[in-house]
């Protein structure tokens, strides 16, 4: 049996629709009994699949820090860190006590943590999800990670070269690239309705910052860029606030005349309007940047065009897919020249956008990708 641990879904940021997203990718006809693990509730989309959902471990300090509205406040400051700590250890505890798992694959990791529990469980095979470099370990636990990869018995599974070569030093061949994907299913609404229920004009040129709002992404660039254009476009910031400046105090610094700001922590239902909406996403990450991004695949998926950075990936990809246009990192007029261009581009050939991202869909579709995942898998699962 397959465990997936994910011991953040109640959490802001990519661990509850990656989740969700593994769990249907999972299920149903994967031919991979699988049972997902989780510190609180697990996500309700996720009782529609056939996926074995085990009782939560729900701990009593989780339930005291979202009760009281705390878990925000003392975003990655030692207290939150130790909650953390526990709410993985209970997920994953859970999973190596039952008795049919053999691999355990980890939605989200505390490196420390599930270190000592690869060191317990010899007869067990273990992988994980990482989102970026492995800057954070010391020198003692790299030596103790380099060692575990070379048993063979741990992969670390990253989105992006950048980022698999930040984790090789570590792992070896033991670190696989496997790109975000999307399920190409779900709701559609259109742009008129959508933004009927918003309440932003039809006629405006709507750019859409989506997503978790913090410290790697430039919103000042964002909103001087669009300050210079005429008309000015509309901006629509959606998600909630993790770190760095928030974009409301932009948008009021500068005096920006039209704006929304939904800090939603969960887009549910309403993900396929707020993306109908605009006209644009923007994904204005600082330089060096060398993640993926769940938002640039939901774009896709919601048949929109990206502005975005010429650097890394997220260059990359809209050079090999042609699904938007790029600027220099930081740089306002090349914003706003980005800007002048999508809007030119949209109003005479909108069309040829749009058949170009539908192709782009059908390659990073969960039904395709999902594959990459069970060749590993099927390594390991008896």
């Amino acid at each position: 049996m397959l465990a997936i641990v994910s011991s953040f879904t109640h959490l802001v940021g990519h661990y509850r629709p990656y989740t969700i997203d593994f769990a249907k990718a999972f299920s149903g006809d994967s031919g991979l009994e699988a049972a997902l693990f989780t510190a609180w509730e697990a996500p309700p989309e996720i009782a529609a699949t056939n996926l074995l959902i085990i009782p939560p471990a729900c701990l009593p300090i989780t339930r005291f820090f979202l009760t009281v509205g705390l878990r925000a406040k003392l975003w990655n400051s030692m207290v939150e860190r130790i909650v953390r700590n526990l709410e993985f250890m209970a997920a994953i505890n859970a999973a190596l006590k039952f008795p049919q798992v053999r691999h355990v694959f980890c939605v989200d990791a505390r490196f420390n943590q599930l270190f000592r529990e690869i060191n317990l469980h010899p007869q067990m095979t273990f992988s994980f999800f990482a989102p970026g470099s492995p800057n954070a370990l010391s020198e003692k636990n790299r030596v103790a990670y380099t060692n575990a990869f070379q048993s063979s018995r741990l992969t670390v599974i990253v989105e992006t070269a950048q980022v698999a070569d930040a984790w090789r030093p570590l792992a070896g061949d033991r670190v696989t690239t496997i790109p975000a994907a999307i399920h190409l299913d779900g709701l559609r609404i259109s742009k008129a309705d959508s933004r009927s229920i918003l309440n932003i004009p039809a006629d405006e040129i709507v750019f859409g910052c989506i997503g978790t709002h913090r410290h790697d992404k430039d919103y000042e660039t964002v909103v001087k860029a669009a300050l210079e254009m005429f008309p000015t476009p509309f901006l629509l910031f959606v998600g909630p606030w993790i770190s760095g400046c928030h974009p409301e105090k932009l948008l009021r610094k500068y005096n920006h005349p039209k704006w929304l700001s939904l800090p939603v922590s969960s887009l549910d239902s309403f993900e396929a309007g707020v993306f109908a909406a605009c006209d644009a996403i923007v994904l204005p990450y600082e330089q060096g940047y060398s993640k993926g991004s769940a938002v640039l695949l939901q774009a896709v998926k919601y048949n929109r065009p990206v502005i975005t950075i010429e650097s890394s990936f997220l260059g990359d990809f809209v050079r090999a897919h042609k699904n938007g246009v790029l600027y220099e990192s930081g740089s306002v007029g090349s914003l706003k020249n980005s800007f002048s261009q999508m809007h030119q581009f949209l109003k005479h050939h909108g069309d040829t956008f749009s058949s170009d991202i539908s192709a782009t869909a059908e390659q990073y579709s969960w039904s395709r990708i999902r594959e990459r995942y069970f060749e590993i898998f099927n390594r390991t699962v008896a």
